[in-house]
């Protein structure tokens, strides 16, 4: 699946938890363990396994962001028992990979018209609400932009300033101490 996403400071955490659970009923709580590995000298990363509740997702992305901060990645992903998270581990370091850096991210999430919203705070990064949308590899433009538009949407009516979109990844945020 592609995902469209943007992610916006978000001081305020139990007015907007609020808003959504009025809005999109009682939101679900979220617990993320992202570990990353990257091939030995390059900057970027390039798989991701995540503890997410309980269930491991193993990800690699083709990320694209323009300069609003408006992501349209491709994202291939699968799952695994919990318990496969070490031998997860070891099967990316005997290809070569090495660990990069670590992201917790703790917070709550729902669907609200179609758009999965999360507000989450991200251990020594801040508090974001990031909201994306899932859509098909072949999307069309007018897809994505749709979509967008509904993400600014949500945005204005939660009442956080578009100024507040974070253009930086949460690696550059998390490896340069924000």
């Amino acid at each position: 699946m592609r995902e469209v996403e943007i992610k916006v400071w978000a001081d305020d955490f139990d007015r907007i938890k609020g808003y959504f659970d009025s809005v999109a009923g009682c939101g679900h709580p979220v617990n993320k363990e992202d570990y990353y590995f990257r091939r030995p000298g390059e900057t970027v990363q390039a798989l991701r396994i995540r503890n997410n509740n309980g269930v491991l997702e193993i990800t690699t992305k083709k990320n694209s962001k323009n300069e609003r901060g408006e992501e349209n990645n491709y994202e291939y992903e699968f799952e695994s028992p919990l318990d496969q998270l070490e031998k997860a581990k070891d099967f990316f370091f005997c290809l070569g990979y090495e660990h990069y850096f670590d992201k917790i991210k703790n917070g709550f999430d729902w669907s609200y018209k179609g758009i999965h919203v999360e507000l989450l705070d991200v251990k020594n990064v801040g508090v974001f609400l990031e909201m994306e949308a899932l859509i098909p590899f072949d999307a069309d433009d007018e897809l994505v932009q749709k979509n967008v538009a509904v993400l600014y949407s949500i945005l204005d009516e939660v009442g956080l300033s578009r100024d507040r979109i974070e253009k930086r990844s949460y690696r550059s945020l998390i490896l340069k101490g924000v």
